[in-house]
């Protein structure tokens, strides 16, 4: 009976064992498969964020600005997508709406994220990596367990075995899977509510957030002609069919870094945004401007009640009272309407400037391989009735206009850009003047200097006035010619000589020599100025406002030339 006993509670203590082992067993395969699933997503997240570590900045923004100390390993690693203020203390893209702490910006550009986090796409499959994982483990133990074996039998070198045999493997599948590893991720927005401590937005949606474009418009008012012009990012779809003889020179993204991109182009098109209308309507971060800086601003706008061409309205400069000393970038506005994603101003007494931000989808659809990435302009659909003077584009036809509206967005882009890079690279080097500086005391600081504004809207609008002054002033000479040849019947030509200048100048000049006049005429956005030096050094000097009144001008020196012969 003892042994029987004993039979029996052995038999008992064995079946606990092995229920008890089975049990661990089933913990330890349930373990190892969540931690080579989540092994397998963290080394996916890893590859694709040392590739995309190439080109894009990658920050932890939970950290904060004002944390002194290492990231913890916890901490989110985001993208950053803000192209100058890297170090996110002010400078760069905030420094036209920034207040004394440096960390305020416009609304709307607080609106978008300047972060991006990377997931793993919800359609992806993880067994196949997760397989891939454990035949790498197993070969590399096997691959030890040989290297162990051949170094205790005098065998080939450690050395040798490992260049040779093991690590050639791993890098063979590696390169084989890097063009497929960059497509099983995705990008999300990632806000954060307070960059300086680092608090998270509760409320934010990554998958609602509108991705903004920047549109120009030139319109004329009494017509209702309309040619619009979009800035565009420089990706396109893999999808689209991804030839390598591509007419545009874009770039072929992956799905995430269209994201990524896509979220870099809105903040652009934000900040440059903000920045032109802060020269009309100063931002709420800047209202603690003094009373002289703000009068100083309503001076040099004018605000107009009606478009319309019918109220022969003179040149904008005329308008805002713009006397010979502000030219150039310090152009003076005549502004038609000023919103929050909108402003509106007059280009010349002929046509308006419209410049908004406009949705170009959201961050959920920028992911997607079908999203649309067409051209970077639109124009209204015209009716078939032009003859009867409706819908027509005046004086400048429509592919100049479209042109036109090119042009200034180029314009306005790379002033934007030179504008932030020398902010940024002033506000680096007064920091380190800072540093270098040693404190004395309660010694006074200094009062910081604001940097100036960019006047990239005023810029635009000389630069618009001057292509189609410019244009206007090329058919007036023309018609000239043929007045001369028809009317006055007179065989001498004019003699017109174009000083060279860039296009993007807003400045254009040229000589005019018809047989004893020699003038000297320069166009300065809408103001064209005349001057005249004759034989006996008699020395004139007069401005226009319109091409007739040149046209007038020329033909009464003309016809004074004629008479004197």
């Amino acid at each position: 009976s003892i042994m029987h006993d004993q039979r029996l509670r052995s038999k008992y203590v064995l079946r606990r064992r092995q229920s008890q082992y089975d049990n661990a067993s089933t913990v330890l395969s349930r373990h190892e498969k969540r931690l080579s699933s989540s092994i397998s997503v963290m080394r996916i997240l890893d590859t694709r964020l040392q590739s995309l570590r190439k080109r894009w900045r990658l920050v932890a923004p939970e950290h904060g600005t004002r944390t002194v100390g290492p990231v913890r390993p916890r901490e989110v690693v985001a993208i950053d997508v803000e192209i100058y203020d890297r170090d996110r203390l002010g400078g760069g893209s905030r420094a036209n709406n920034t207040d004394n702490s440096g960390h305020s910006m416009g609304r709307i550009a607080r609106r978008v994220p300047r972060f991006a986090t990377l997931e793993l796409d919800d359609n992806y499959d993880v067994s196949v990596d997760i397989q891939s994982l454990r035949k790498n483990v197993k070969e590399v133990i096997n691959g030890l367990k040989k290297l162990d074996d051949d170094a205790e039998n005098g065998g080939i070198s450690a050395d040798m075995k490992v260049e040779h045999g093991i690590e050639n493997k791993p890098k063979e599948q590696s390169t084989a899977s890097s063009g497929t590893e960059s497509c099983k991720t995705k990008a999300e927005p990632f806000a954060i509510a307070d960059p300086t401590l680092g608090k998270i937005d509760p409320d934010f949606d990554p998958d609602k957030v509108p991705l903004l474009t920047l549109l120009f418009e030139i319109e004329k008012p009494s017509t209702g002609f309309v040619e619009r012009a979009t800035l565009s990012s420089s990706f396109v779809s893999s999808a689209n069919g991804g030839s390598s003889n591509n007419s545009d020179g874009k770039r072929h993204l992956h799905p995430d870094e269209r994201v990524i991109e896509a979220l870099q182009h809105s903040l652009f098109c934000a900040s440059l945004f903000e920045s032109m209308r802060a020269e009309i309507i100063p931002s709420s971060t800047q209202s603690n401007v003094g009373a002289a800086s703000s009068q100083q601003r309503q001076k040099s706008v004018a605000w107009l009640s009606s478009e319309m061409e019918e109220s022969f309205l003179p040149p904008p400069s005329v308008m805002a009272g713009e006397d010979t000393g502000l030219i150039g970038d310090t152009r003076l506005l005549c502004v038609i309407h000023c919103h929050e994603g909108e402003v509106k101003v007059q280009l010349d007494d002929e046509y308006s400037l419209t410049v908004k931000l406009i949705e170009a989808g959201t961050a959920a659809a920028a992911g997607t391989d079908n999203s649309s990435t067409a051209g970077t302009t639109m124009t209204i659909k015209q009716p078939d009735d032009c003859s009867t003077g409706m819908w027509t584009s005046g004086s400048q036809s429509p592919a100049q206009l479209r042109t036109l509206c090119r042009a200034l967005l180029l314009q306005s882009q790379s002033l934007y850009h030179e504008h932030c890079t020398k902010t940024r690279m002033g506000s680096a080097s007064d920091l380190a003047k800072k540093q270098d500086k040693p404190a004395v005391g309660f010694a006074r600081t200094k009062k910081e200097v604001k940097p100036p504004s960019p006047h990239i809207l005023q810029s635009c609008v000389g630069l618009g006035c001057k292509f189609i002054f410019e244009k206007k002033v090329r058919i007036v000479l023309k018609r000239l010619s043929q007045w001369l040849e028809k009317e006055m019947s007179c065989n001498d030509k004019i003699i017109v000589d174009w000083l060279p200048l860039a296009l993007f100048d807003s400045h254009s000049r040229f000589a005019l020599l018809f047989r004893e006049i020699c003038l000297d005429i320069g166009i300065d956005g809408d103001v064209l100025r005349v001057t005249r030096t004759s034989e006996h050094g008699e020395f004139r000097a007069v401005a226009f406002g319109s091409e007739l009144e040149l046209e007038c001008f020329l033909k009464l020196e003309f016809r004074r030339a004629l008479a004197n012969d």
